[in-house]
């Protein structure tokens, strides 16, 4: 069996919300789950989780430990959604969701048996607003009149130098 994790979106403005959904698949029945996450708590703030039937959360800020002992035992199951605001402090960036000590517990002859899997990161990609095309964040270059010459020749440490060494933003 295994465990895998999405997001509702790739790509989220500052202020806004998104949901990660954890399902769990196996051949033999699911009877419970443990994985812990963690995440930049300067960047994200969990607004809910939301487990599925008999699914529990011990949790700290920047870091999410979901147990469970599944009632029923399906074969196919959403385990977990948790949504996240990314605050409107954070940086236009990428931030991710991290998940580590993940099993997935699965009825094998009547009995439980714990399975280590491993969840593939989620990544969050962050925008400043839905306006601007890249959202790179920076400022931008005011265009200068060609009849500027004697200005443009005094600003020999600005321009594109600076401009490069911002690039990375």
């Amino acid at each position: 069996g295994n465990i895998t994790a999405s997001s509702s979106a790739n790509t989220v403005v500052k202020g806004n919300t998104f949901t990660v959904t954890v399902s769990g698949t196996a051949d033999s029945p699911i009877d419970g789950m443990y994985t812990k996450f963690t995440y930049d708590k300067n960047v994200l703030k969990i607004e809910s989780a939301a487990p599925a039937e008999n699914y529990g959360n011990n949790s700290s800020e920047g870091e999410i430990l979901v147990t469970s002992n599944a009632d029923t035992s399906p074969t196919s199951t959403t385990l977990y959604t948790i949504t996240f605001k990314v605050l409107d402090t954070a940086n236009v960036d990428s931030t991710k969701i991290s998940f580590s000590e993940s099993e997935l517990h699965l009825k094998v002859d009547d009995t439980t048996k714990s399975f280590p899997t491993s969840i593939a990161d989620v990544v969050i990609n962050i925008k400043a607003d839905d306006t601007t095309a890249g959202n790179q964040g920076g400022t931008q270059e005011t265009p200068k009149d060609d009849n500027t010459a004697t200005e443009d020749k005094g600003n020999t440490t600005g321009g594109n130098s600076s401009k490069d060494s911002n690039s990375g933003n």
